[in-house]
């Protein structure tokens, strides 16, 4: 069993992990529909929206735990383990963004869910 202190950086990874990409989404949804300058017309837009790059700085933190944790954590532990960022920022859509998951969704959920129950208990 690993010390609780490494699934507490497992639980800041995902959870910042999950909030970035609630900010993403918000500040993709601030961009305009069409944008002058091609594709460095759009790299400047992103660059100057604020929701986005703190969206980018949160997946860098979970990047960082992730570095920290490889020292001791087996991959096959900690890789199922950070795929929980998928089930959080699912119910963040649900209960922040007001998104619809449909049941097969949810299913795949559970079954991520119940995948790293498995792999952390062995």
């Amino acid at each position: 069993m690993y010390p609780l202190q490494n699934w507490l950086l497992v639980a800041l990874g995902v959870g910042v992990g999950s909030l970035g990409s609630l900010c993403m989404k918000w500040g993709a949804g601030k961009l305009p529909q069409q944008w002058e300058g091609g594709i460095p017309g759009l790299v400047w837009q992103v660059m100057l929206n604020p929701l986005i790059v703190a969206g980018v700085v949160m997946y860098a933190i979970p990047a960082a735990i992730w570095i920290w944790l490889l020292r001791t954590m087996p991959l096959t532990v900690l890789q199922p383990a950070l795929s929980l960022t998928y089930v959080l920022s699912a119910l963040l859509a649900v209960f922040v963004l007001n998104e619809h998951v449909p049941l097969m969704r949810w299913v795949g959920i559970f079954v991520i869910i119940f995948g790293v129950v498995l792999v952390a208990r062995n």
